[in-house]
């Protein structure tokens, strides 16, 4: 079955279209997209409107969040009851709550982004996500002073289970982030819109035409990128570039 979708019209509501949004990550290749007013595309990260920044990025950040809650929460409370000064403080009594748990590494990205995070967004974030009336209550009551063995037990517990499942990036070999690359590029030189452009830039390359002044005329000429987004000379220098990396390998 083929969906056509207006371009103009978020694709949830139908108000009108300010963003893109990824259906598959780019993170992990992926290429289309689909259009969203900033409303929906909001809630495809599971941001409600008093977490929303103006970075796509930190947004995107946000919206991973709720995977990473007992992450956030176990470094939340060990900063409200130290007052860590850096991380290799934070490291020192993360290890005596959560010891094993986590490489150093691992410890050291969670005192980075909780320190980036505002207490109301993890507040938020927490009374949504966590259904644990003993965490709710500790949270609620305000008192940081005791941090007891049960409560200990409870995120240990969910640290354990939760652990690895969106995935690191780090774990992965060299050899296999640099397949999964060679992928992605083989992928965009074989799709055909892309071949089709690289033959207009080919052809207005030989003539002389500089990459922004090609990427004007494809413009002119209604031909977009393979997301159907509008030309740019980076875009084109890009293409034109993989086609001599192609021809010369």
């Amino acid at each position: 079955m083929i969906i056509e979708i207006d371009t103009s019209k978020c694709f949830e509501c139908g108000e009108l279209a300010t963003e893109h949004h990824h259906i598959i990550p780019q993170v992990n290749g992926g290429t289309k997209t689909i259009p969203l007013c900033s409303s929906c595309h909001m809630k495809v990260h599971g941001i409600k409107s008093k977490r929303r920044t103006d970075s796509h990025i930190e947004n995107t950040k946000r919206g991973l969040d709720r995977s990473r809650i007992w992450e956030l929460l176990s470094g939340w409370l060990i900063q409200k009851k130290h007052n860590c000064n850096d991380n290799i403080e934070f490291l020192k009594y993360y290890k005596s709550y959560f010891d094993g748990v986590f490489p150093i590494q691992k410890v050291n990205r969670i005192f980075n982004r909780i320190s980036e995070l505002e207490d109301f967004f993890l507040l938020s974030l927490f009374k949504n996500e966590i259904n644990n009336n003993i965490i709710l209550y500790f949270i609620d009551a305000d008192d940081f002073s005791i941090l007891d063995d049960r409560l200990i037990k409870i995120i240990s517990n969910n640290l354990k289970s939760n652990k690895g499942k969106l995935g690191n990036p780090e774990n992965l070999s060299n050899k296999s982030r640099t397949l999964a690359s060679k992928k992605v590029k083989k992928n965009a030189l074989n799709n055909k819109i892309n071949i089709k452009n690289t033959r207009f830039i080919i052809e207005l390359k030989k003539k002389g035409g500089t990459f922004y002044e090609i990427s004007k005329q494809m413009n002119e000429k209604g031909l977009k990128t393979r997301t159907g987004k509008a030309m740019n000379e980076v875009q084109v220098k890009r293409l034109y570039e993989r086609y001599l990396k192609k021809t010369t390998n």
